[in-house]
């Protein structure tokens, strides 16, 4: 679909119960694409000791790599 529209930003939402192969289909997404997949657990985040820095270490990962996949794990836990 991104290479037939011209798309270079998009966003996909991707729900599932947990074992479904979420992370598996963003590392075929990220491959397909040619873009580096950039992880995130967001419990881990949100439960470190300084969750502010961690999000900063975050960003600044997303901004080196420019195009990159990223994949949010745990987002519903973390919003719950």
């Amino acid at each position: 679909w991104l290479h037939t529209t011209g798309a270079t930003d998009a966003t996909v939402l991707i729900l599932a119960p947990p074992g479904t192969g979420k992370a598996a289909a963003v590392g075929r997404l990220a491959h397909r694409l040619g873009r580096p997949v950039v992880l995130c657990n967001l419990m881990e985040l949100f439960d470190s000791e300084e969750p502010s820095r961690q999000l900063d270490n975050l960003l600044r990962i997303c901004e080196a790599q420019r195009d990159c996949v990223i994949y949010l794990d745990k987002l519903d836990k973390a919003l719950a």
